[in-house]
């Protein structure tokens, strides 16, 4: 059990994320944030004045024998001030609130997604830092309107509350007593009930996450062939279940003291007060005569608005909390301090003719975990052709990305001419590399933007359609009827261009000839071609790589032939190191994977003859 001083740090917690929200908001578009706090609290004050003030004032003036027209004076006046109020919030509401809110999201989203492109490759590797990561994306734009929403409509309540006690003093002191005990015990039970809630949700974030996966595998594209083609969707229903069996069973326990405290809290809310009050005003009114008529059918409003003035305070209590618990997750993402900063300073380099060299590099996904890597040592001289082989999980694939920087080495240092690379600015230091990876991708973008990488100009389609001729692509794209100019994918064009595997490789492979890197880092970038393909595509690579230095991965040793040296690399480590000759001349564990695979392209050749 939380004692009250954990209580209130809690709560104090919770504010401050809240805080956090608003004080973007009015960054962003503070006029926006004013305006809703000033309209929410005239339209609770207005609500005080037409519910109170002006039936005390109509029945006073009837009483008094107050002139007709003053009478109608006040009335439109009042009813002047309403359509005024009503007007002002109809055109903030449909027209400047909107526009606003915009603005917002846009602030609140590129601040996602400076962060999301700033933080290490590691991150998106990390399950609970990509859920959270998700979460935070996910809500933004509607978590903020409810941030804004829930502080102005507590700063309303919170007026029109201190309003009503005011004017319930002023009627009866006495009366305060059938209102504030009600109130207290109320704001006691919410205090329980927002901690019964905080615990459910709690439970419930392991089996919504297996639940939301669940329900996102159902309907994404790139899971419809695999679900379509075997039985994995019914282990997938058996997770889904069992995820629902965990939140039913926390619904029924956690989730019932919860619904007890609700029930309590709406019972001392809103239904406590009201009859007690009505109660006790009737009797001074028409019993003991304390109050006058009109006082004891003010003194009922003002219990009634009352009333709804706490329930307003308490939901604002529970929507704090609520909200605090998605900020936190928002905020420890875009406060996290990445361990290789995009914009991180230093050295720039001389790309004119890189050494790269690995010194005793090591790696581990964690502290505790096996090295993927141990002890790897080599050069790569300016403009050599250098082929990485090995069977899956040697640690080829990893290697690349610590000499790009997209990780950094447990132990050792990959260095370019002499400096360690984590002394160079990273930004300049990976524009060293030009990148074909296994798992390439497109945008849905024009072809030359997504060849160049970025807004390509109108000068630049005659150079991207001559790359994509020599990647022998452009043909294809020809066929269908497109250009340079034509978007790839039909995610927002009905008309976009669909290319096959081989062939989005293909322009991942033309990126290169639009770069000015130095060192081309080739991660399989033929793996969806045939071997004679590979073979031709290896060859055209490396002869348009002829000044820059070339790091390749491929399964297949027949395109190691065309390297300088190889490193055969096993369980994280170079077992044997040469040209192609010097391999095979030492018959070991290199020259029996050639054989291997130059047997089973004969067995394939003799089966399909």
């Amino acid at each position: 059990m939380m004692d009250k001083a954990s209580v209130f740090k809690q709560y104090f917690a919770y504010w401050n994320n809240n805080k956090y929200f608003l004080s973007i908001a009015y960054r962003t578009a503070p006029r926006r944030v004013v305006l809703q706090f000033v309209l929410t609290i005239m339209n609770y004050t207005v609500n005080y004045l037409h519910s109170i003030l002006f039936i005390s004032y109509v029945f006073s003036a009837i009483e008094n024998n107050t002139p007709y027209s003053r009478i109608l004076i006040f009335i439109s006046a009042m009813l002047l001030i309403v359509f005024l109020l009503m007007a002002v919030s109809e055109w903030f509401e449909n027209r400047y609130k909107p526009v606003c809110d915009l603005a917002i999201s846009q602030e609140l989203n590129r601040m996602l997604f400076a962060k999301a492109a700033d933080v290490e490759l590691a991150c998106y590797e990390n399950t609970e830092f990509y859920n959270k990561y998700t979460r935070a994306a996910k809500e933004a734009d509607q978590r903020m309107a409810l941030v804004l929403d829930n502080l102005t409509e507590f700063a309303g309540a919170l007026v029109s509350f201190v309003l009503l006690l005011v004017t319930a003093a002023l009627l009866d002191p006495v009366a305060l007593v059938f209102m504030v005990i009600p109130i207290a015990t109320k704001f006691m039970i919410t205090v329980r009930r927002n901690r019964a809630t905080f615990e459910l949700n709690q439970a419930n974030t392991a089996p919504t996450r297996v639940k939301n996966y669940v329900n996102r595998v159902a309907y994404l594209e790139s899971y419809a062939k695999e679900l379509r083609m075997s039985a994995i969707f019914s282990v997938l229903l058996d997770r889904y279940d069992r995820a629902l069996g965990v939140m039913r069973a926390n619904f029924l326990g956690i989730g019932r003291k919860a619904a007890k405290y609700r029930a309590l809290d709406d019972t001392f809310g809103m239904v406590a007060p009201f009859p007690l009050s009505i109660l006790y005003a009737a009797y001074s009114a028409l019993i003991i005569h304390k109050i006058k008529i009109v006082s004891f059918v003010v003194l009922l409003n003002t219990i009634n608005n009352l009333s709804r003035a706490v329930a307003n305070l308490s939901t604002f209590f529970t929507n704090l909390q609520e909200n605090s618990l998605y900020i936190d997750n928002l905020r420890e993402f875009l406060q996290y301090e990445p361990a290789i900063a995009q914009g991180q300073p230093g050295l720039r380099s001389d790309n004119k003719k890189p050494k790269l060299e690995l010194i005793n590099v090591s790696f581990a996904y964690s502290a505790d975990a096996e090295p993927i890597l141990r002890n790897i040592s080599l050069t790569v001289e300016p403009g050599e052709k250098i082929a990485l082989v090995g069977h899956n999980g040697a640690g080829k694939s990893t290697l690349i990305k610590l000499i790009m920087r997209l990780y950094d080495p447990t132990t050792g240092a990959v260095c370019v001419n002499g400096n360690d690379a984590r002394e160079y600015a990273v930004d300049d230091y990976r524009q060293l590399f030009g990148t074909v990876f296994q798992d390439c991708k497109v945008m849905a973008m024009s072809l030359a933007d997504n060849l160049y990488m970025r807004r390509a100009a109108d000068s630049e389609h005659a150079q991207a359609q001559e790359v994509l001729e020599r990647v022998g692509v452009y043909a294809k794209i020809a066929s269908l009827g497109g250009s340079t100019a034509s978007v790839l994918t039909r995610e927002f064009d009905e008309a976009g261009l669909v290319l096959s595997g081989g062939e989005i490789q293909k322009i991942s492979i033309g990126r290169l000839f639009t770069g000015n890197s130095r060192i081309a880092i080739l991660d399989e970038p033929s793996s969806a071609l045939d071997p004679v393909a590979e073979y031709k595509t290896f060859d055209l690579l490396l002869r348009a790589a002829e000044d820059r230095s070339v790091l390749f991965i491929s399964h297949r040793l027949s395109s190691a032939l065309l390297a300088d040296r190889i490193y055969l690399l096993e369980h994280g480590r170079i077992v044997e190191c040469g040209s192609h000759q010097e391999l095979m001349a030492l018959n070991g564990k290199y020259a029996e994977m050639f054989h291997k695979q130059a047997e089973s392209y004969q067995e394939e050749e003799r089966t399909i003859v």
